[in-house]
Formats: structure tokens, C-alpha cells, sequence
């Protein structure tokens, strides 16, 4: 039967992570009270995450959580105070983990990851913790990648429990996925750090580790590893501890009943069971009364080895371990095997298989598949037999790395040979009643030898039949691939022709935007910071001279940047209804202002693209700052479009706000006048208008919004600079705020040096 004790000792030595021996309630009720009058900032920080530890083991979760309420009073700043953040966000992370709350504790642990930038030792506990519950989730891939990833940085750190907590849990997870090699490299690189640093009890941990990934393997290996952990918890003076004591228990079993002294093994796993029912240690005595199953299984007591798995089934099912409901499945299907009920071998080697598929244990798929093999050669089908002993040495031998054409000749050569031995035994069968019976000799041999051929017929059509079946398979995958191969080539030639298409409306949207030399003839001193977020954009920007009708002879410019509704082909196509309207506002004598402009233009929109709504109202819209520059009298006329204007001058920012309306989305249905700002200018003054594609880029390291009010201080920095230094600034602050993250709008800062 399978051995509780694989999973069930290494998932109870998990639970004392960090902190293995807990202290007795005294000496909590000390360190508590110690933590209270502590007044060392950095002292209490670094003492409450294995207080909080200690006193969540104790099911303590009211002191606990004053704990954690303690660090969150402290007045800390700066990186003091980030450190404070993320020592809160773990110790939570470890009180969820005491609670059971497996995933929240990884998602607490995982926040606290931005303020442990420069905390190395901090990093490292919060990942081994995260592997850890991984583990514990039976997330055994998980916890191999998570664990690769942050092995360097884990192993760099002072945190020396942390190593042995990612050796351990990433090793009995290559165990379990069946890469036994790398489990035994992990396992004994975390031995001799612990035996280096006086770490007794994961000293003990790795040696059970060792243990249990010999057995089955090696025999001699898995008993001297076992000794070695029971050696290691006898030399502690704290032996006393009420969980170590259960788990030596355990341990001394499992040694007498591989030595096969079952009376030993008995007695040991009873007194296991009643210590941990005596002291709460579910976990622990679950894994006794599993092994005592085991111990009345080989006695073929199967009636109480029958009540033993279903009570362990039950309870792990409720607690959620799959590498323990495994387990029972299977044991529980090995009793029903022997006591030769067949249908609920298979249900139940079925149900641990549909299990095993979940945590992808390779021991559970090679023990389950052979049972199965050996269920249906007990039932004669010899067809279904044939199928799970293929697949049951198929796992194994890809655990023992063997070559796949020599694993198939083995599987048919070793199926063969039970063949023919069976019809060995069935013709000395034969002898022997011949020997009794003379008369019945012939017809013995006859039938003997019908029933050799008959099976040999048999086996070879099911053969022919299933190379003919996986040539028309095959034949079948082929066209099917050549159709997809084919759509595929379509959809690219489709997805070439719409990208050239853009990338053609493009160039026509650069053609109507005004070129760089055209702007330096009308704005000697300006920048335009414009990335739009796919090849065409929903910003675009508008400049034009412009001639006064009562001083003909004035500078005069009127620049406009304008933020349409939506990004990419749709905007592009309002970015050009848009700068129509714009150059149509040119040389009409009623209009004299940017706000007369904008009124222009928001009459004019809804009957150019004439997209209403059922109400009458348009949803199809533009955001519009306007600014007509007399250079010569230094006066500037701004309008606004639920867009606003920014003039930097002297180092300070003032902010003129438009009207909190688009252009074509009147809510109310009624046409709205927009208003003029009059503003004088001085030399120098430096003139920013925007979109809103810059302030609501997601980034930084917790991936939030930029914002307005630091874009507005980082004007201020830059405003005193050359016009084309203040763009390449803008660009960099915004490359390295995006990062890695998408780029969610089109971007536009037009900038203007007075």
C-alpha cells in the first residue's frame, strides 16, 4: 500500500516554518510583553514578524493582530517607513498562513514585495514563505519556477532559514514531478548548510526528505537517512516540544515497519496517534491512523484498514491536501483489490489518478497505473491490463530516464513473459490433474494449446488494428495541419494588407498636421512631444498664421492642440474632420477669437459627421486648447474645450482652466458658448498645452496612473530649459514611467517658449 508518511510527516515539518520549535505559552506571554516595551524602531520591526509567527501557531490571533497594529502605529518616514509597509504586509502574510488562508497569505506576501527593494533578508522571507504555500497548495510546478527564479537572491541573503525552506520545498517537488536527481542535489546542499549554521530541525527535515526520496529506490539510503533524523531529534533539549515529539513518533514507525516488525511499527503509530489527538496536531494524526491502515492491510484486517482510509479520505478532503486524498484513493483501492470487489478498485485507482493529474506526481501515476494493470489481469481482461501496465512503465521508466524505444520493447518483452508464464503454469497445472486423471491427458494438451493460439490471434489483430488506427490518425493530423498552415498564411496576408493600409493613412494624417519647418517659421521657439499609441492618432496638433483686422501688420499665431474621441483608425478619421474645421475658421470675418472658433466649430461638427444619438445629442467628440498669440503686444487669447492651459513663469505654475465642456457632447442637448482669457505674457514665459494621454499612462512600480499634479511639477523643472532639452525630458520620464507596462492613450504636449 502506499505509505502515508511520504507526504504526510513533510507537510507537518512545513508547518514550523521559520520558527520549528515553538515555545511554550510562558515564554510567548514574555516576548509579547518584551515586543510591548521595546521603544527601538528597528528593533520592534525586526522582532514582529516571528512574534506574530510564534503567536499564530498558538491559535493566539487576537495578540497577533495587535502585533501588526503596534508596527502600523509607528511614525516612520521615507525608507524607514517602506520597510515598515512591507514588514505589516508579511507579517499578515504569516498570521493568514497559521489561519490556513493559503492564498491570501501569497497574496499578502507578494504586496510586500515593493517595499523590500533594498531588504534583502526581507525578500528572501517573503519568497521562501510564498514557495512554501505553494507547496502546501500541491502546486509543485509552481513551486520549482518561483523557486529557480529567486534561488540567487534567496541564497545571497543572512537569511539562512530561508535557503533551507527553498531547498526543501523546491527539492520534494522535483521528488513528486519525478526528478529525482535534482530533489537528492537540493536535499543535500540544504544538509550541509543546516549542519554548517546549527539548523537541527531542518537538518531533520532534509534527512526525512532523503528518506522518503530513496524509498521505493533504495532501501539501505532511505533507512540510514531516517536514523539520521531521529539521531539529529534526540540530541535537541527541547524535545519536549509537543509536535516534535509526534513527528519522532512517526519517524521511529516508519523505521521498524520498513524493517518489517510490525508490532514495533504498531505501537509507535498508536502512541503518535494519541499524542497528536492529545495536543491538536490534526495533520500528524491523520498520517498515524493512515499507516495504521497500512499495518492492518498487511495483517488482511481489511475491514478496520477499510475504516482507517475512509476516515483519513474524509478528513483530508475537508482540509484540501491532493497529494493525501492521492493516497487514500489508492490505498483504498489496493483493499478492494484483495478482497477481489474490482468495481470499486478500478472507481477508486480512477479517482486517484484524476487526482494525480491535478498535482502532477509522477510516483502516483506509476503506483495507480499498476494497480489497474493488476485489477484487470485478476478480472482476465487482458486487453485493459495490457493498456495500464503500458502506461505504468511507461511513467516509470521516463523517472529512470531510460530511452523510449527501450522502454517500448521492455513493456512488450516483460508483458510476453507473464504471458508465457501464465500458460506455463496453466500446462503444469495440466500435468498435475493428468497425472491424477491419464484419461484426460490428450484433451488437456489439446485445449491448452487452442486456447495458446486463440490468445496469440488475439493479440495480434488487436495489434493490426491499432497500426491501422494510428496511420488514418495520422493521415487525418496531416490535412489538418495543412488547413491550418493555409489559414493561417490568409489571415497574415489579410493582417499585411490592413497594416499597409494604415500605415498609408498615416502619412496622409502627417500630411494635414503642420510640418517641423512650417512650425519654426510660426513658433521660433517650441517643442512637440507626440506619441500616439498605434500607427495613426486621435491627437494632432494645429498651428496657422493669422491676420488682424485692425492692425494688419501684427505677429499674430493662433496654435491649437486637440484630443478626438478614441485612439488608432477611429480617432484618426475625427483628427481630420477636425483640423478641416480648424483651417475653415481661418479668414471668416466672424470670427476673431478662439472662443468664437471653438463655437464654429462645435456647431459645425454635427453636421459634417452626423452621428447622433436617439436623444439628438452627439457622442462622437473633441477635447480643444486654443491660444492666439499677439507676440507683439505680448497678449495671449486662450479657449478651452474641456482641455486647460499651463504657463510656467518664474519657476511657479499657473493653470487657466476651459470650459468643462467637448466639443460636441453637450449633455444637455442646448449649443454652449465658450469663453475667452485674456493673459498677459513675458519673456520667457513658457506655455504648455496637452492631451490626456501623458497623465494617464499606468507605470511606475506599482503600475498606477502618472497623473496631473507631478506633470505640472515637472513643467516647473523644466520650463528654464532649451525647448528641445524640455522634450527629450518629457520623453524620458515617460519611457521610464511606462516601463514595461502598454501604452493606453495617445500622447500630445505642444510646448512654447515666449
Amino acid at each position: 500500500m502506499k505509505f502515508f508518511l511520504k507526504y504526510g510527516c513533510f507537510f507537518l515539518l512545513c508547518a514550523l516554518f521559520f520558527k520549528t520549535a515553538l515555545s511554550q505559552t510562558r515564554e510567548s506571554d514574555r516576548l509579547y510583553h518584551d515586543f510591548l516595551k521595546t521603544k527601538d524602531i528597528n528593533q520592534k520591526m525586526m522582532k514582529a514578524p516571528s512574534l506574530v509567527l510564534l503567536l499564530g501557531n498558538q491559535s493566539s490571533f487576537h495578540r497577533a493582530d495587535s502585533v501588526i497594529m503596534e508596527l502600523q502605529k509607528l511614525q516612520v518616514s521615507g525608507n524607514v517607513g517602506d520597510l515598515r509597509s512591507g514588514i505589516v504586509l508579511f507579517s499578515k502574510a504569516l498570521l493568514l498562513r497559521t489561519k490556513d488562508s493559503i492564498d491570501l497569505s501569497i497574496t499578502y506576501a507578494q504586496k510586500s514585495f515593493a517595499f523590500f527593494k533594498d531588504s534583502r533578508n526581507q525578500r528572501a522571507e517573503a519568497n521562501s514563505l510564498i514557495i512554501m504555500n505553494y507547496f502546501l497548495k500541491s502546486k509543485f510546478d509552481s513551486c520549482i519556477q518561483i523557486g529557480n527564479r529567486v534561488k540567487a537572491d534567496v541564497m545571497q541573503s543572512q537569511s539562512v532559514l530561508s535557503q533551507l525552506e527553498l531547498l526543501l520545498c523546491v527539492g520534494r517537488s522535483y521528488d513528486l514531478m519525478g526528478n529525482r536527481k535534482k530533489a537528492i542535489e537540493l536535499s543535500l546542499q540544504g544538509a550541509e548548510i543546516a549542519k554548517k549554521h546549527g539548523k537541527v530541525i531542518k537538518l531533520a527535515e532534509l534527512y526525512i526528505n532523503l528518506s522518503s526520496i530513496y524509498k521505493g529506490e533504495d532501501e539501505i539510503n532511505s533507512k540510514k537517512y531516517a536514523l539520521q533524523s531521529l539521531k539529529v531529534l534526540v540530541g535537541l533539549k527541547n524535545f519536549e516540544n509537543a509536535k516534535v515529539v509526534n513527528a519522532s513518533y512517526l519517524i521511529i514507525g516508519n523505521v521498524y515497519y520498513d524493517a518489517h516488525k510490525i508490532d514495533s511499527a504498531t505501537y509507535y503509530y498508536n502512541l503518535c496517534m494519541k499524542s497528536s489527538e492529545r495536543t491538536k496536531d490534526r495533520t500528524t494524526y491523520l498520517s498515524a491512523i493512515g499507516n495504521l491502515g497500512n499495518v492492518a492491510y498487511e495483517e488482511k484486517q481489511y475491514s478496520k484498514a477499510l475504516e482507517y482510509n475512509l476516515l483519513t479520505l474524509h478528513e483530508y478532503r475537508k482540509m484540501g491536501i491532493k497529494t493525501e486524498i492521492a493516497v487514500s484513493y489508492g490505498s483504498l483501492a489496493d483493499i478492494y483489490k484483495d478482497i477481489k470487489d474490482y468495481k470499486k478498485a478500478i472507481k477508486y485507482y480512477d479517482s486517484a489518478l484524476k487526482v494525480t493529474e491535478q498535482i502532477h506526481s509522477a510516483d502516483d501515476f506509476i503506483y495507480n497505473y499498476k494497480g489497474l494493470s493488476e485489477t484487470y489481469e485478476m478480472m482476465g481482461n487482458e486487453k485493459e491490463a495490457l493498456k495500464y501496465y503500458k502506461l505504468y512503465r511507461a511513467w516509470n521508466d521516463s523517472v529512470n530516464n531510460n530511452q523510449s524505444s527501450k522502454k517500448i520493447n521492455e513493456i512488450e518483452l516483460d508483458y510476453k513473459y507473464k504471458a508465457e508464464q501464465r500458460e506455463k503454469d496453466l500446462i503444469q497445472k495440466s500435468k498435475d490433474i493428468i497425472t491424477q486423471e491419464k484419461i484426460k491427458q490428450q484433451t488437456y494438451i489439446i485445449w491448452a494449446a487452442v486456447l495458446g493460439g486463440l490468445c496469440l490471434v488475439i493479440f495480434l489483430g488487436f495489434t493490426v488494428k491499432s497500426n491501422v488506427e494510428r496511420k488514418k490518425t495520422n493521415k487525418q493530423l496531416h490535412q489538418f495541419n495543412e488547413e491550418i498552415s493555409e489559414q493561417k498564411n490568409i489571415i497574415e496576408e489579410k493582417n499585411n494588407e490592413i497594416t499597409d493600409s494604415i500605415t498609408y493613412a498615416s502619412r496622409i494624417q502627417q500630411g494635414v498636421i503642420p510640418d517641423e519647418e512650417e512650425l519654426q517659421k510660426l513658433l521660433p521657439q517650441h517643442f512637440v512631444f507626440f506619441r500616439p499609441r498605434d500607427i495613426v492618432s486621435g491627437d494632432f496638433y494645429w498651428a496657422s498664421k493669422v491676420k488682424s483686422k485692425t492692425n494688419p501688420d501684427s505677429k499674430r499665431t493662433v496654435v491649437a492642440v486637440v484630443d478626438c474621441t478614441g485612439h488608432g483608425v477611429p480617432g484618426a478619421f475625427m483628427s481630420l474632420v477636425g483640423n478641416t474645421l480648424l483651417n475653415q475658421t481661418i479668414g471668416r470675418s466672424a470670427i476673431e477669437t478662439p472662443a468664437q472658433a471653438l463655437d464654429y466649430i462645435n456647431a459645425q461638427l454635427p453636421k459634417t459627421i452626423k452621428s447622433k444619438l436617439s436623444t439628438g445629442t452627439i457622442k462622437d467628440g473633441m477635447e480643444v486648447a486654443m491660444c492666439d498669440f499677439h507676440f507683439d503686444a505680448l497678449t495671449m487669447y486662450f479657449a478651452g474645450a474641456n482641455s486647460n492651459m499651463y504657463l510656467v513663469r518664474n519657476g511657479e505654475i499657473q493653470i487657466y482652466k476651459g470650459d468643462k465642456q467637448p466639443i460636441g457632447e453637450s449633455l444637455s442637448g442646448t449649443i454652449v458658448k465658450y469663453s475667452n482669457q485674456v493673459i498677459s505674457l513675458q519673456k520667457n514665459d513658457c506655455v504648455y498645452l496637452i492631451s490626456d494621454g501623458y497623465a494617464d499612462q499606468f507605470g511606475g512600480e506599482k503600475g498606477k496612473k502618472f497623473k496631473y499634479k507631478p506633470l505640472e511639477n515637472l513643467f516647473c523643472t523644466i520650463a528654464e530649459k532649451d525647448v528641445n532639452e524640455q522634450r527629450e525630458i518629457l520623453a524620458k520620464a515617460f519611457d521610464n514611467w511606462k516601463s514595461h507596462h502598454e501604452q493606453v492613450d495617445d500622447v500630445l504636449i505642444m510646448g512654447i517658449k515666449i
